[in-house]
């Protein structure tokens, strides 16, 4: 390495330039070693909640930090753990299941016992209880994990996962329906086995007693349309450690010892079998059956499969479906090994692939495997494999370079390139020319002295993690995968991995990280997002308004999250506006089911009458907040026209958001888009009922009395007409019809209205202000402003909400209660969206209307625990 690297002082730029030095990299076979370090590997888990876990450098931990909001929390550690961590090592597996409702780890020990752990999740994604923990004895560890997704799974449980260990069996854990306890069996993977629910393992001996194998590397293949599980593992063979010599046996000054005592001892640690990592992979066929009392699990072991070479790197099963009716899908078994020979030169990586099928023998059907392909790499070496699911018959490749350069333009750290990830066919296992290589990036003080080891694919596929191969840190980087340039279907590859993932309930924080970054402009933005919606929206009636709120929630982060990013204010103005109306609309969309949800059959439930009063109050804020800006807009017209303007006695400056040209104000999108006109006519029409069935009633007691008294001064001293409102809004509903579709989505897409929606826009900016709806001076001048006089008045409209003392759900007062929910995507807190906090109130629908919220917010984002200071 260049010594400008290491003197920070170096050399002095002359003062017409600066000096563009060369620097080259290079590694060693060492600094790819622990790749294969299948004895105490590490591992990086992304889950499908977005969530990265990643093992602790040196302490028993598992660290999880939510992407890529940065949240960082902490993993409960189990009691073992708690009361001794220096007795255990960081875990070496990491596992989540699918549904991101229980996360697996194991801690070898030191000399010790391990220890096994299970958590559950709670309704946040930082809440994880330890469920379940059992020990482990020395050499039977946990080596490889499966989670059984349905319908391989049994219906009598959950979770059901497969465990491989170190001595060669397989176990299934699962918890029964309606018993607190963990349940387990387990069966040989050497010898054919068979076990029932209840039954105790037996005590198994070893087939050598002079020497220690154990299972180092596990794979479990789960077939498309196959009952059986295919397990894979690769097996090192210890020698026993040496007898100690320092026990009450033996001493050294006793003259009756015999003289070959230690010849004698030696003999047990003597073995003609030779001592490394096996030269074949064995194969195990698991059965798992339930007979509607007790499960059983069984094996049957296979003819292994050679191998021509040392250093296996990675294992894995690949599954692919048949898109052909009546064929069974393909799996294939990849390995990858790195072959150091000498240790004198720089290893040589091997990828095999073999498939498997099964064949009918002897009147029963046997599983078969064959090799399809091999390739080797000259000048890379493989460092992971990761299975593509979005991009069937492919598999996500890290490929490092042995040597390499760069250019020093300056004494800070930059980023080089160590590598690629490349998308390899398969079973011929060579390049996917569709799609562009990524790069591999590091900084350049760790070029040439640390790798990933590991790596994690989002949920997506839109971005990839890798682990380094420092002892000390556990650092996690974020990758691009390899990128398809050829669009078949006319939409961008971001548009259809964002609908599927809404299709597939899953989280788009990954899409959304992408579109968030400064290299995406707001038109690629805006498109990717329009093509979304057009994909969501050819979905059934019922469910799409679903899906477009949930579409318009990914809009609201992207904005959100480009809004903090950006040092130009105009544009961090806009941007807030965008993601405020983005965030007003689905509030809207909240506060109408509440008053669905919550009804009986004269209205809505008094029961909730307090709960319905602050809704209430956050719509007519709502409403008001939308005719100041119309008010605003206006003014800002006839400026430009010279119209005199006297607004009470004042000429205000238009708002900043109105001088933006021919782009109309996000805040606007209210009046003139055919959805948000309909939630805002719905909100405005519960409103009203609801204060007319108040207004009707004859009230008892003070506290009803009070609760009339309050909804009916709400909307009648309002400063915007309500009664008069709602057939103007009808006549701008009519009107909306003649916006296209394809319109509509793009206005929803860049949350405003689109420069084809202008002319409807002036057109209802005119009317509202020529039909005298809004009441200038209390539009402008509330009650309690007069306190503080006029010179504190403000007529800007306010770029992002001021409601921090609101809960974000119920849109009533937060009571600052100890423990709360906030949302990582608008950065909403709520007290009724745990289950603890319900609110105190009679009305049973209106307590199913809150608990509807507790698995995320109204705009679509994951809750994380709060705590009040």
């Amino acid at each position: 390495m260049s010594s400008i690297l290491q003197d920070s002082k170096g050399p002095k730029s002359p003062p017409k330039g600066k000096i563009k030095e060369e620097v080259s990299w290079n590694t060693g076979w060492w600094d790819f070693y622990p790749i294969v370090e299948q004895l105490s590997p590490r591992r990086v888990e992304w889950s499908n909640s977005s969530t990265i876990f990643s093992p602790h450098a040196k302490a028993p931990r598992v660290l999880a930090r939510h992407f890529s909001s940065s949240k960082e929390f902490n993993i409960p550690m189990p009691t073992p753990l708690f009361n001794a961590p220096t007795a255990y090592d960081p875990p070496t597996v990491i596992s989540v299941s699918p549904d991101d409702q229980w996360l697996f780890a194991y801690f070898p020990g030191k000399s010790a016992d391990g220890s096994a752990c299970l958590w559950r999740r709670g309704a946040e994604i930082d809440n994880w209880v330890v469920k379940e923990y059992w020990s482990t004895a020395p050499g039977a560890g946990i080596v490889a994990v499966s989670w059984l997704d349905p319908p391989r799974e049994t219906p009598v449980s959950n979770p059901t996962l497969l465990l491989v260990t170190q001595n060669h069996r397989v176990t299934l854990c699962y918890l029964r329906n309606y018993i607190p306890t963990l349940k387990m069996i387990s069966v040989s993977l050497s010898q054919p086995d068979s076990a029932n629910e209840g039954q105790a393992a037996p005590d198994v001996e070893p087939d050598n007693i002079n020497v220690l194998r154990i299972c180092s590397s596990a794979a479990i293949g789960l077939g498309y349309d196959e009952s059986s599980i295919l397990v894979a593992t690769r097996s090192h063979v210890l020698p026993y450690p040496p007898p100690n010599t320092t026990n009450d046996h033996f001493n050294a000054m006793d003259m009756s010892m015999p003289l070959d005592f230690e010849q004698q001892h030696s003999e047990f640690t003597r073995s003609d079998e030779p001592c490394g990592e096996d030269s074949f992979i064995s194969l195990t066929q698991v059965t798992l059956r339930f007979g509607g009392i007790a499960m059983n699990l069984s094996t049957v072991p296979l003819e292994p499969l050679p191998t021509v070479t040392t250093g296996l790197s990675n294992l894995t099963f690949i599954s692919h479906s048949s898109v052909e009716k009546g064929l069974k899908g393909s799996i294939y078994l990849l390995s990858s090994f790195l072959d150091f020979g000498d240790y004198t030169a720089q290893p040589q990586s091997v990828i095999t692939c073999h498939s498997f099928s099964r064949e009918e023998e002897n009147g029963a059907l046997a599983w078969k495997y064959s090799q399809k392909s091999s390739r080797s790499f000259e000048d890379e070496v493989v460092g992971f494999l990761s299975p593509a699911k979005s991009r069937p018959g492919g598999i996500y490749t890290g490929l490092y370079s042995t040597t390499g350069s760069f250019l020093l333009r300056s004494q800070k750290e930059k980023e080089v390139q160590i590598g690629s990830t490349k998308l390899l066919r398969i079973p011929e296992l060579t390049d996917d020319d569709n799609y562009e290589p990524s790069p591999i990036l590091t900084s350049t003080a760790k070029a040439g002295r640390e790798v990933p080891i590991a790596a994690g694919v989002s949920p997506n596929e839109a971005l990839i993690c890798t682990l380094s191969s420092n002892l000390f840190i556990a650092q996690v980087s974020v990758h691009a995968p390899p990128k398809c340039p050829i669009v078949e279907s006319g939409f961008p590859p971001l548009s259809t991995g964002l609908a599927t993932a809404l299709l597939a309930r899953r989280t788009t924080a990954d899409i959304i990280h992408v579109l968030s970054l400064p290299s995406t402009s707001l038109d690629e933005v805006a498109n990717v997002l329009f093509h979304a919606l057009t994909i969501v929206e050819t979905q059934p009636k019922g469910r799409h308004t679903i899906l477009t709120y949930q579409t318009l929630g990914t809009a609201l982060e992207v904005y959100r999250n480009r809004s903090r990013r950006t040092k130009d204010q105009s544009e961090k103005e806009l941007l807030d506006a965008r993601w405020q109306s983005a965030h007003d609309l689905c509030s809207l969309a909240a506060c109408n089911a509440a008053f669905e949800d919550c009804r009986d059959a004269d209205g809505p439930d008094l029961n909730a009458v307090w709960q319905f009063t602050g809704v209430s109050t956050w719509i007519i804020n709502f409403i008001e907040k939308v005719m100041k800006e119309t008010m605003l807009r206006s003014i800002g017209q006839a400026s430009t026209t010279g119209s005199d303007v006297d607004l009470f006695g004042a000429d205000p400056e238009p708002s900043p958001l109105s001088e933006q040209g021919s782009v109309d104000s996000p805040y606007l999108l209210h009046i003139v888009h055919p959805y948000a006109l309909k939630s805002l006519k719905s909100a405005l029409s519960n409103v009203r009922t609801f204060r007319n069935r108040l207004g009707s009633l004859n009230v008892h007691g003070q506290n009803a009395q009070i609760a009339k008294e309050v909804v009916v001064d709400l909307v009648n001293c309002a400063s915007v007409d309500l009664d008069a409102l709602e057939p103007i809004l009808d006549e701008f509903i009519e009107q909306s019809k003649n916006i296209s579709d394809e319109d509509a989505r793009k206005s929803l897409a860049a949350c405003e209205p689109t420069i084809s929606m202008h002319t409807y826009l002036q057109d209802n900016i005119r009317r509202l202000c020529d039909s005298g709806v809004m009441s200038k001076s209390r539009l402008y001048i509330k009650p309690n402003e007069l306190i503080d006089g006029f010179e504190n008045l403000s007529l800007e409209m306010p770029i992002q909400g001021q409601d921090k003392d609101k809960d974000v759900v119920s849109k009533g007062v937060l009571m600052k209660r100890p423990h709360y929910v906030q949302c990582l995507r608008c950065d909403g807190r709520s007290e009724v969206a745990l289950p603890a906090n319900s609110a105190v109130t009679n009305s049973l629908r209106w307590r199913a209307w809150e608990r509807q919220w507790i698995p995320a917010c109204i705009c679509g984002g994951s809750w994380v625990k709060g705590t009040s200071s």
